[in-house]
């Protein structure tokens, strides 16, 4: 039911939100530093990679398609924005935009905190495939809404199958679906 629940919010007529991006599973993904040296736009093209690998790897071991390819400056931005350009609230360490600009999404991360990277690169990535902050009442999750390590949970992934559409949705209630 959660599954038909979810197609009937692609409708027009609906008016349901759905927050994740149109082109997932298979959507392109870069890092952006627009206001780093050449040295820090390196080390965020590989933290960029590699959280977008432990998504990739972990989906694929229980069945699923990609849901994110990364690609030299193509697709969706994943944009290190610094302090001083930050404009969403300094409780926020990262937001996720559906087609906001003209441009299929992206993700601005802030850029003050290198330790809350990891974290806030998982969840932003939770909400470019669809899902919603979990309940933290139902145990840990890399989509609760205030940040841990970036460690994504048994229940993470069952709630991304469930919205890739190659896992059961019977127990991830709790993420929007």
């Amino acid at each position: 039911m959660r599954r038909l629940l979810y197609i009937l919010c692609f409708l027009p007529a609906v008016g349901c939100t759905k927050i994740g991006w149109e082109d997932v599973p298979g959507a392109n993904v870069y890092a952006s530093a627009p206001y780093s040296t050449a040295e820090q736009s390196e080390v965020w093209n590989s933290e960029v990679s590699n959280r977008v690998s432990e998504w990739n790897v972990n989906l694929e071991e229980i069945g699923c398609i990609v849901p994110f390819v990364f690609t030299p400056q193509q697709g969706h931005a994943i944009v290190l924005v610094p302090e001083s350009k930050w404009e969403h609230g300094k409780n926020f360490g990262g937001m996720t935009f559906r087609d906001a600009f003209g441009d299929g999404g992206h993700i601005d991360i802030r850029g003050d905190d290198p330790d809350r990277h990891d974290g806030a690169l998982m969840h932003e990535l939770g909400h470019a495939m669809g899902l919603d902050h979990a309940d933290p009442a139902n145990g840990p999750s890399v989509m609760n809404r205030y940040l841990g390590a970036g460690v994504l949970y048994p229940r993470d992934l069952e709630a991304a199958a469930c919205v890739l559409g190659c896992g059961p949705c019977d127990n991830v209630n709790d993420f929007g679906l």
